[in-house]
Formats: structure tokens, sequence, C-alpha cells
């Protein structure tokens, strides 16, 4: 409602964002990285992930950030309305003094999926899970249990589906992953 050019969880994997704001009507300038406390907030696993990782990170790539608290807005939208548009408006100006190159580099869309584990080894393509044979997704299982960290079949699940883009899960991604996870498991 405010005229800010949205894309809503853009992004791929672990990099998405809740609301990419951009410089410019065609949205091929991003400019702000907009969070809230909502699910991608609370699916982090430390403090520390949510509240210096991630914006470091961002802004490391580019990106001016910006945080919505639920609280807040639900107290007063208005206030945080025009704090959003004050903050994309000074991360506007802030593109205006970029080389385009720069802006381009800061895109989180179409990345390889790349952590401490190394580049995923499964194309991350945005497809539907259908699409994704039962041996890539095992390989996927096997790439994110190797980082030696335990997790529970949930656990993986919910990893699973943030590498490969999916916000909320169906029935077919649920079979899917929890037939990978068994035979990754035996």
């Amino acid at each position: 409602a405010a005229g800010i050019p949205l894309k809503p969880h853009y992004g791929m994997g672990s990099l998405r964002v809740d609301f990419a704001a951009f410089a410019d009507k065609r949205m091929t300038r991003p400019a702000l990285a907009i969070e809230t406390d909502g699910i991608g907030y609370n699916s982090s696993e430390t403090a520390r992930d949510r509240d210096r990782l991630r914006p470091e990170v961002l802004q490391k790539r580019g990106w001016r950030y910006h945080r919505i608290w639920s609280i807040d807005w639900y107290r007063d939208p208005d206030a945080e309305t025009a704090k959003v548009v004050a903050a994309w408006e000074a991360a506007v100006a802030d593109t205006k003094d970029r080389p385009s190159s720069v802006l381009a580099q800061s895109s989180l869309a179409d990345r390889p999926v790349v952590t401490g584990r190394g580049r995923s080894p499964v194309a991350i393509t945005g497809a539907g899970i259908l699409d994704y044979s039962r041996s890539d997704l095992v390989r996927l299982i096997y790439w994110i249990q190797s980082d030696g960290i335990s997790r529970t079949d949930d656990q993986l699940m919910v990893e699973a589906m943030n590498v490969l883009g999916f916000r909320e899960s169906n029935h077919r991604i649920t079979r899917a992953l929890t037939g990978a996870i068994e035979q990754a498991r035996q």
C-alpha cells in the first residue's frame, strides 16, 4: 500500500528473505531486505543466528536490512510502515551510489545453495518436489547430515525444505522427504 515494489520470500534456501524491496518498479535492483519475527525467524536454531549473523551476511552481500517486530506492528502499523518507507528510501538513495555490478551481485535469487558443508549436491531449481528423484533427495539428506550435527527426522525435514525453497509442507513433500530420510538413515 505504501508503493514499495516488493517480492515476498525472495531468494533461495537459507538466504531467503521475508520481503525484498526494490529500487525500481521492474524489480531488477534489490535495495532492502525486510524481515519479520515470523516462521523463518523462529526456525533459526539460536538467537545469535537470527539477530546478528543473518543481518551481517545480508549486509555483506550489499543489502540494507530492516526488521519488523510483530508486537510493534500489532501496536502501531502506521508507525511501522513509516519506518519501512524511510528505510526503503534510504536504501534506494544508497543504490544510486553503487555500480550496477554490485547491485547484481547483491541478488539472492538463482544462486547455488552453499553452506559450511559446501555446495548442495542437488541443483535447486525452484521446481516441485516431484521433479526431484529419490536419489537426489537422499543425497541432499546426506549433505545436510555431513556437518556432523545430530538432527531429528523433523529437523532434517525442515532443513531440507528450506534448502529446496519450500515454505510450507504438503503431503507430497512430506512423503518424498520422509522416504529420503528413512533411506539415508539405513
